[in-house]
């Protein structure tokens, strides 16, 4: 891959009709009659991912939890910056270090009009270890601290943790709940109910796994009437199709706009484009654990990425500044740690490794490595915004220093269930700060793998001074002890590269003239964020 490449190389044709050609037997996804009413109108969205599972305790991955969202409300929920605020729970309080008492709204309703208990809180927060079994990343962490659920009447929810749990309200905004009757459902029969009781402002109104989910507005819903009463999501994983379907108006929103058409839309005066900082992190996970890796050996046939200096050298190697402009089309941020400035956890003192190969060249020879070592990076080429380009890119910058690289991409879906089973020595891969601080980001990707997390950890990295700072974290009641933790988690986890961050993804939305995406830092994709303008 060259990083000079021509603009017809690298961009796409700005007139609506290269766009439209490229899109020949592409079918429509939306007519709307002539005279449908303002009421009736169905708003439809191009996803670039498609949930895995309606049931909202199953898999904690963004598609599935953006889907949620959208049916199901939490007892409190982050807001488009990740800030915490009321939702079913309007007030809380804590009775001791270990005791908090939550009070349900009094109006707050399932779609079927039933009204949303304690009982029903109680029955979703104690599901979420039933359900776990079989997932390949479980909600279990945001639970762990929980000991104890009860209803304390009709309206009042007592909580009860092991120790003082000063992340629970941000842990909560990721328990969706669902009704007591339905929470005995297993996954499979969940995401096979006929009528899933909704607590959110939409209710399921139909789903085709991988291809399209329908949703109808909730009656009942305490909040907001959302502005569309009908919602169609439709799968439409390639990029040219996504945004094909918005010119020739089989869409009214497309999530995950290509970086390289951002531009471009921006031309079109019936075309609004939305875009925010991301909190999602593109990394690089190394196997660090295992002397003999299936993809990364050098001439003894041994594995260098256990050696923290060539995990160094591999960082230096990568020109972060060159992937956001070439490959993000500037739709990135360079990334040194794994939240953005601002989130709890982030460090000011770390920046992004300085891109410097002769450094990285240095640091290989210091290790014996003078002729490289072989290497093969496996990446998905279906799941992140120019994520196959990316793994090009970033493996021929490995070349530049004397590796000896393979670049793999297939199917997300192939990816991560095959690295889950430890099949690969290097992975790119990305992760949401889902609770909006870094621990939600560190814990999974650099806490030792077990029962008390590290559960995406599948390179294997382990540090007890970064678990035990990230325990320490988890418990601590005073906010600045609490971030002075996080930074401790954090510094220890870059300075050993237990995984190496590249980019952070912008958020891109696109939508029809007359309607209007709330742009958000998660980069969930929400109907009732959408508004008509």
């Amino acid at each position: 891959m060259r990083f000079d490449k021509d603009e017809a190389e690298t961009k796409m044709v700005l007139s609506r009709r290269s766009f439209l050609a490229g899109s020949a037997g592409l079918s429509a996804v939306s007519v709307m009659p002539a005279d449908a009413t303002e009421a009736d109108m169905e708003l439809v969205i191009g996803l670039a991912s498609m949930p895995m599972a309606l049931d909202p305790h199953f898999y904690v991955l963004a598609a599935n939890s953006s889907m949620a969202a959208n049916v199901f409300d939490c007892l409190v929920v982050q807001d488009a910056q990740q800030n915490i605020c009321p939702c079913l729970a309007i007030h809380w309080k804590m009775r001791s270090s270990n005791e908090w008492i939550f009070t349900l709204r009094p109006d707050a309703r399932f779609s079927n009009g039933q009204p949303v208990t304690a009982a029903d809180v109680v029955a979703s927060i104690s599901r979420v270890r039933r359900v776990a079994v079989g997932s390949l990343s479980s909600f279990v962490p945001y639970v762990e601290a929980i000991t104890s659920v009860e209803a304390d009447g009709p309206d009042t929810v007592k909580i009860r943790t092991a120790s003082a749990a000063p992340l629970l309200l941000r842990n909560l905004s990721r328990i969706a709940i669902v009704s007591a009757e339905q929470a005995d459902l297993s996954t499979d029969a969940f995401n096979r109910c006929p009528a899933i009781l909704s607590s959110g402002p939409y209710a399921y109104a139909g789903w085709t796994a991988g291809e399209s989910v329908r949703l109808c507005v909730n009656p009942y819903y305490w909040g907001r009437t959302p502005d569309w009463h009908r919602v169609r999501f439709v799968g439409l994983p390639d990029d040219r199709a996504r945004s094909s379907a918005l010119l020739s108006g089989d869409v009214d929103v497309i999530d995950g706009l290509p970086t390289e058409n951002a531009a471009a839309f921006k031309q079109y005066p019936d075309i609004n484009v939305a875009s925010a900082p991301g909190s999602r992190i593109l990394y690089l996970d190394p196997d660090v654990s295992r002397e003999v890796s299936p993809f990364a050996s050098d001439s003894a046939g041994r594995n260098p990425l256990t050696i923290a200096a060539v995990r160094e050298a591999l960082s230096l190697s990568i020109d972060r500044a060159s992937l956001v402009t070439h490959i993000m089309d500037g739709q990135g941020v360079a990334a040194g740690q794994l939240v953005l400035p601002g989130y709890p956890g982030y460090v000011s003192s770390l920046g992004s490794d300085p891109y410097d190969p002769s450094r990285a060249r240095s640091i290989l020879s210091e290790h014996g490595l003078d002729t490289g070592f072989n290497l093969t990076l496996h990446a998905s080429n279906d799941r992140y915004p120019n994520d196959s380009m990316l793994a090009q890119a970033i493996g021929e910058m490995f070349s530049h220093v004397g590796v000896n690289i393979q670049v793999v991409t297939m199917p997300a879906s192939v990816l991560f269930s095959r690295a889950s089973r430890r099949e690969f020595s290097l992975i790119m891969g990305a992760a949401n700060c889902e609770t909006g601080e870094a621990s939600s980001v560190i814990g999974p990707l650099l806490h030792s793998y077990g029962a008390s997390g590290g559960q995406g950890n599948r390179g294997r990295y382990s540090n007890s001074a970064l678990d035990r700072a990230l325990s320490d974290a988890a418990s601590e009641s005073d906010e600045q002890l609490r971030q002075l933790r996080l930074e401790e988690a954090m510094k220890i986890g870059m300075t050993d590269r237990g995984v190496i961050p590249v980019v952070f993804f912008n958020t891109i939305w696109a939508s029809r003239l007359g309607v209007r995406v709330v742009p958000r830092m998660d980069g969930y994709t929400l109907a009732q964020n959408v508004e008509r303008s």
